[in-house]
């Protein structure tokens, strides 16, 4: 990881202070250190957190001009790759995309891969013509672009990790109305025309971004209303495996 790209992370950091996770989200760390070598030290000597992690973000050359790249986890189509092209997609009609380790290779080929294999994608502006050259300074690097990273990277974070599995404790129809679960469609036709399909995923087989895939609607908007249902008991939310690929 680059100074700028420490940068980058320390103001993600600073965001999910200010504005903690849901509660029951996954908790996440922070890692700074020497490239490549210094990930492989790390992990050497904490293997005992590797079958806790379920996903990681690589940060690299966030500051310069080149457009962002999303380069995908080794699984090619996990969750956290899907998540990620959602989030990078709306505010970016056209974004660059790759393969594993194949637009700005670096310390994920260590998170994911063999003997660790916890799913990275990475995020960055890479290349850019002033790579390892005298000109790259920093005159190259922009506080916009990098808050632009940082704005990305957090709205993956916060899906990511406050995304659950909600499984049904019910049987046959709700009475909605009589617990606040009603939506009327004066307030928000799109939810209440989707209450029917979220129920019906409530097998234990969708996440919530897997169903706000579905009906179409914002990733928000679908977990405050799942969390409804927690809230009184009608699903329990299990966590994400950490193979997860699409259902």
């Amino acid at each position: 990881m680059t100074v700028r790209a420490w940068v980058c992370a320390i103001d993600l950091a600073r965001r999910l202070a200010e504005k903690p996770l849901p509660a029951g989200s996954m908790s996440v760390r922070f890692w700074f250190g020497p490239e490549t070598i210094g990930t492989v030290a790390f992990l050497a000597h904490h293997e005992d957190i590797i079958p806790n992690l379920r996903g990681g973000i690589f940060l690299d050359s966030t500051g310069n001009r080149n457009s962002l790249a999303l380069q995908r986890t080794r699984q090619d189509n996990h969750l956290l790759d899907r998540i990620a092209r959602h989030v990078i997609g709306r505010p970016f009609a056209e974004f660059r995309e790759g393969e594993f380790a194949q637009v700005a290779p670096n310390d994920e080929r260590i998170i994911n891969g063999p003997g660790v294999n916890v799913p990275c994608i990475s995020i960055s502006r890479f290349p850019y013509d002033e790579y390892h050259t005298s000109d790259d300074n920093l005159d190259v690097v922009h506080d916009d672009l990098m808050a632009e990273a940082a704005g990305v990277t957090e709205e993956i974070v916060r899906i990511y990790a406050s995304n659950y599995i909600p499984k049904r404790t019910f049987r046959g129809p709700l009475f909605l109305s009589g617990h606040g679960l009603w939506v009327d469609w004066r307030d928000n036709r799109d939810l209440n025309r989707a209450i029917e399909k979220i129920m019906m995923c409530f097998e234990g087989g969708h996440s919530i971004f897997d169903i706000a895939e579905q009906v179409g609607l914002d990733y928000w908007m679908v977990r405050d209303y799942v969390e409804k249902f927690r809230v009184n008991g009608f699903v329990t939310p299990l966590p994400i495996p950490s193979g997860a690929h699409r259902a």
